[in-house]
């Protein structure tokens, strides 16, 4: 894990900035389609304990990273913690996951990404500073929730338009002037994110690139700008590729897979990393944790299809 490039990164940010990089990372121009859609569609008025109940789920997944974060101080994130814990090979699958996740976020943020719980996606940007990545999620949980109650106290939920609610919600209470002021919120939204899930990507990939699991010229630092440029380069046409090419539906779901599993295999990491110890853990302890990490999945298909 100690494997540098030929030039170091530059250390700018502070405490204060990671904190809104951490709420740039996750909120984006979406949560003012999301929440109309979820309100008119799916739950009504119920879409404020959705976003409540997606923020506490979101919210142990950040506990996992800010466990890891505390104890193994490393830029990689989900890459790296994987490689610690189980291996080069389930290492190996991470890279691939949270290259497709951040290509697809990427390209999935400026056509709106549809689901209570990947509204929250992006947080892992920031993982190198638990209070950072704490602080940004209460906040954005916080926020979508009184976004989603605003609305539907403006508007009965039967009435809210599901592809522009706040625009729509403003006009019918007499506030056609706040519909400018939704429009720059979403464009400066939109912008955010994907700047946020540049940066993020970029120096994923440069920590993939240092362990020679992706081309070496992913781990290339620029010695003027102290910045990953090659690997950002590379990101900004992949997403622009994807983004131009697919539709949201399939965005959506390829998203959504991608990024449950790396939550999942970082929670299992940190479960191997607390309950099991090289040469020392009995055979009988590890049955017990492969059957409870099965009857965990289980569990869970079975409530996804349910």
């Amino acid at each position: 894990m100690g494997a540098r490039s030929q030039n170091e990164m530059k250390k700018t940010l502070n405490w204060w900035d990671l904190i809104w990089f951490g709420i740039e990372a996750v909120m984006e121009a979406g949560i003012f389609v999301l929440t109309g859609e979820a309100a008119r569609k799916l739950v009504g008025p119920a879409v404020v304990i959705s976003y409540l109940i997606s923020g506490v789920s979101v919210l142990l997944s950040v506990l996992c990273y800010t466990k890891f974060v505390v104890e193994l101080p490393v830029a990689g994130g989900s890459f790296a913690y994987p490689k610690v814990e189980l291996g080069d090979f389930m290492a190996y699958i991470a890279a691939g996951n949270i290259l497709f996740e951040y290509i697809v976020a990427g390209a999935s943020a400026s056509r709106h990404s549809l689901c209570c719980f990947f509204a929250y996606v992006g947080f892992d940007g920031v993982a190198t500073l638990a209070e950072g990545v704490i602080g940004s999620i209460v906040i954005t949980i916080v926020t979508y929730s009184a976004l989603a109650a605003t609305l539907c106290m403006m508007q009965p939920y039967s009435q809210i338009n599901a592809d522009a609610s706040f625009t729509v919600a403003f006009q019918a209470a007499g506030m056609n002037w706040a519909k400018y002021i939704v429009a720059l919120g979403a464009l400066k939204g939109m912008s955010t994110v994907l700047l946020a899930n540049l940066i993020g990507q970029a120096r994923y990939f440069t920590h993939i690139g240092r362990t020679h699991m992706a081309p070496p010229i992913l781990a290339r630092i620029n010695a003027k700008t102290g910045t990953p440029v090659t690997a950002t380069i590379i990101m900004i046409v992949a997403n622009s590729i994807v983004a131009f090419f697919t539709s949201l539906d399939v965005l959506a779901n390829l998203l959504s897979i991608s990024t449950l599993f790396i939550f999942s295999l970082v929670a299992l990491a940190l479960i191997v990393r607390r309950y099991y110890v090289t040469g020392e853990t009995s055979a009988t302890d590890i049955n017990k944790l492969i059957g409870f990490l099965t009857l965990i999945i289980g569990a869970s298909i079975a409530t996804a299809g349910y």
